[in-house]
């Protein structure tokens, strides 16, 4: 007799559909099969019963930067997540400015404790404000369970200079980690983003202007020539166009351990849409922004 039984249910299983029960004991997926018995159950005739969505690149109540903060703490984001069929998080945890990574992840820890209703776990982040021991406290927070660290190239008080990129490639590659990285060339964003000020030209379509496919596809390039020359494993995060997609997947050819990610926002969403008014448009800005129809493509 176990605990739980759902009955009935268009099962997803690792090879295929299959119409039948499962058993749950101690939390966790004890058989599969027709008949089982539970002291409790559960009628799922007529729906489908799948694994819950892992979703490992989240953000939720993270430090106040310029101003700007999380819409969701860790519980309104994981009662959305649970009712999306999520059922467990990675989201970051994301430093204040001149907080150590050590300390970004123990106060992530403190503000998911108690409210977080699904399981969850948390990447590092190594920023300039880490401090001179990043080194120890990676070594320390793998101690502790952590096993990734994100790297962004771009954004005033995260982006990370070329030496501290490669200290920190040596450091996951002797623990194990993977490195994500958010790739795209700082110094072009902020020259292109002064010239388009100088010019007046400051509607939110120049967002697309200001953080090109360029950009992205040279930050991918130079990211995953650093894994390569580290032998570290690296996810490429939020891959937007199709330049960025062939830097990837030239770089696995040559045998670089990297992979990629994109998101539904660069599958459905496109440049055109920032171009109407303003309230309109903000609803579409994002880094990297929407791109162009060819991308859309090359990323289905």
């Amino acid at each position: 007799m176990h605990e739980l039984v759902i009955k009935g249910g268009r099962v997803a299983l690792d090879d295929g559909w299959a119409e039948c029960d499962i058993a749950i004991d101690d939390g966790r997926i004890a058989a599969t099969g027709t008949g089982l018995a539970g002291k409790s159950l559960i009628g799922a005739g007529g729906r489908w019963v799948m694994p819950g969505g892992i979703d490992a690149h989240c953000h939720l109540d993270q430090p106040v930067w310029g101003g700007a903060g999380n819409a969701d703490d860790f519980e309104s984001g994981t009662i959305s997540a649970a009712f999306g069929g999520t059922t467990c998080i990675v989201p970051f945890g994301m430093p204040g400015p001149e907080m150590s990574t050590v300390a970004a992840i123990d106060r992530a820890l403190d503000r998911a404790t108690g409210r977080a209703v699904i399981d969850y776990g948390l990447h590092a982040v190594v920023t300039m404000g880490t401090g001179p021991d990043v080194e120890q406290q990676l070594s320390l927070l793998a101690g502790r369970g952590i096993a990734s660290v994100k790297l962004f190239m771009t954004y005033q008080g995260f982006a990370v200079d070329d030496d501290l990129f490669f200290r920190v490639l040596d450091a996951a590659h002797r623990l194990g980690w993977i490195v994500m990285v958010h790739a795209e060339n700082d110094a072009a964003i902020r020259r292109t983003r002064q010239r388009l000020i100088d010019l007046g030209r400051t509607d939110i379509r120049y967002h697309v202007v200001a953080h090109s496919e360029t950009m992205e596809r040279e930050a991918t390039h130079r990211a995953l020539a650093f894994a390569e020359m580290t032998g570290a494993r690296m996810t490429i995060v939020h891959v937007s166009s199709w330049q960025s997609a062939e830097e990837v997947a030239r770089a696995r050819g040559r045998g670089v351990d990297a992979i990629a990610e994109t998101c539904p926002q660069y599958l459905f969403i496109g440049a055109a849409d920032l171009d109407r008014p303003a309230m309109d448009a903000a609803r579409f800005v994002f880094s990297p922004p929407p791109r162009s129809p060819r991308s859309h493509r090359h990323l289905w």
